[in-house]
């Protein structure tokens, strides 16, 4: 009798449901409903930063760990497992259709049955019409019929599954290439070198001179141009290693079996290009996610949690401290002596954390101010003209952050306010200061970090902008001040 085999459908459903556009909007109202039960129980899952999860597009990764969560979380609650049914419903409404009539599933019946649309029909889509095909089979008690069509399906899902957990990797792996196609790669290299000049960094092959070099990247950079982009500008902190040079190099030779040194040229500088792109791609979504509103959302409520604990923790030591001067009421005569000592020192306690709680409650006014502002990101605002007939003359601000000409034009109705966007300033420009705001939309990390360490320092109030509009931004400060 041949083994059972154990298929781990949860990684290929979430696939699946970032796959499928037409169900986004559906998933986001089903996350909203419980975001942080969501977003922490992805998060604790092996497959949240996985290669399955993370190979494709933000979008795809965003829906993926969306519907990560609401899958892990459905498993012990029914009402939320019956909504998340009927988006998967309406995703493959043809899937939900033949298991709900049939009691014996056919896979290769079900894929004799698409032959009109697979040719049209990308490999993820129908990958992700036999996911949920299989999926609600199990789900609902129904029997696959044994045939070559389920056989080749649970292979190749255990095969992906061990790929994507690293145990049987299928993918491209430059360490596993032979010696022989690393040398020959090493040997062209020489010889493209020879031709164009050695070449280590981005900037040296963005400068070369090289005709067949240049030509391919004028090609290129005005290709960026088209898209209003730079491409020096996008690779500027993404450049190349020399493992990334030879890896193109055996790529090349892996691939088309030559030595041709034209032909590797161009297929180095674009091969380059592709790298930076790719490394330029993953900073971007890298930074997106650690960003992003869920994150932001529960560093948000840890902070609430450390500083009702440090509340809890200073009722204690008051409450020790009341019992402890009782003690010394009724024993003074005695231990007069012993107690005074231990009176002193608990109250070196309490101010140090009556410091501590100070500097809490600076950071929990930044968060507020912080709260403010994303809730402020979701909420559309009717201009009003108010904020400019009000004088801000009596109020010293700083404006951290933001394009040259949005500055200048906030200048014409803040005369007494300093701007910067750049961490090249004296941090005297913070004294006197009323309140400092910030533009996150153009700010550095540098230049906010250096900014809002001497804010602390000065417990200065904190604000934010978010709007380019002059008058609405004006109404964001007129709010704040």
């Amino acid at each position: 009798m041949d083994q059972e085999i154990r298929i781990n459908i949860l990684p290929f459903l979430t696939e699946a449901l970032s796959t499928k556009r037409t169900i986004r909007k559906d998933i986001d109202m089903l996350y909203e409903s419980d975001k942080y039960r969501f977003y922490k129980k992805a998060k604790e899952s092996e497959w949240y930063n996985n290669f399955i999860v993370k190979e494709g597009d933000i979008y795809r990764e965003v829906y993926a760990k969306k519907a990560l969560g609401i899958i892990l979380c459905a498993v012990n609650d029914i009402d939320l497992f019956q909504k998340f049914l009927r988006i998967i419903k309406k995703g493959w409404p043809r899937a939900f259709s033949y298991v709900e009539k049939h009691d014996n599933i056919d896979i290769e019946q079900y894929i004799f049955n698409l032959r009109s649309e697979i040719d049209n029909m990308h490999i993820d889509i129908f990958n992700s019409e036999l996911t949920v095909l299989y999926f609600l089979t199990i789900n609902f008690n129904k029997k696959f019929v044994i045939n070559e069509g389920l056989s080749v399906l649970e292979k190749n899902l255990l095969q992906r599954e061990k790929h994507y957990l690293g145990l049987e990797p299928t993918s491209y792996s430059f360490d596993k290439l032979p010696d022989e196609i690393k040398n020959h790669a090493v040997d062209l290299r020489k010889q493209i070198y020879f031709k164009i000049g050695e070449i280590s960094t981005y900037k040296q092959l963005f400068d070369s001179k090289a005709d067949i070099v240049r030509r391919e990247i004028d090609f290129v950079s005005f290709l960026f141009d088209s898209e209003k982009l730079s491409m020096d500008a996008l690779f500027f902190e993404n450049d190349i290693s020399k493992k990334d040079i030879i890896e193109i190099f055996t790529l090349y030779y892996a691939i088309f079996k030559d030595m041709n040194v034209e032909s590797a040229t161009k297929h180095f500088v674009s091969g380059t290009i592709i790298k930076c792109l790719l490394k330029a791609y993953k900073q971007v979504k890298t930074y997106f996610f650690e960003h992003n509103q869920e994150t932001m959302f529960l560093e948000m409520e840890r902070r609430d949690e450390e500083i009702e604990k440090l509340k809890s923790e200073n009722n204690m030591l008051k409450n020790k401290i009341n019992e402890l001067s009782q003690t010394l009421a009724d024993h003074k005569k005695t231990l007069e002596n012993k107690y005074m000592q231990e009176i002193k020192m608990l109250n070196k306690t309490v101010e140090d954390l009556k410091m501590q709680l100070d500097e809490e409650h600076q950071k929990d006014k930044e968060l507020n101010a912080l709260r403010e502002f994303m809730f402020l990101l979701d909420t559309k605002e009717a201009y009003s003209n108010s904020a400019e007939d009000t004088d801000f003359s009596s109020i010293k601000g700083l404006i951290v952050g933001g394009y040259e000409m949005w500055q200048k034009e906030l200048k014409k109705s803040l005369p007494n306010f300093t701007f910067i966007n750049s961490e090249n300033f004296d941090i005297k420009v913070l004294d006197n200061i009323d309140i400092v705001f910030f533009f996150p939309n153009f700010l550095s990390h540098a230049l906010y970090y250096k900014v809002i360490n001497e804010v602390r320092k000065r417990n200065i109030k904190v604000g934010y902008i978010s709007k380019l509009n002059k008058e609405l931004a004006l109404e964001e400060i007129k709010r704040q001040v």
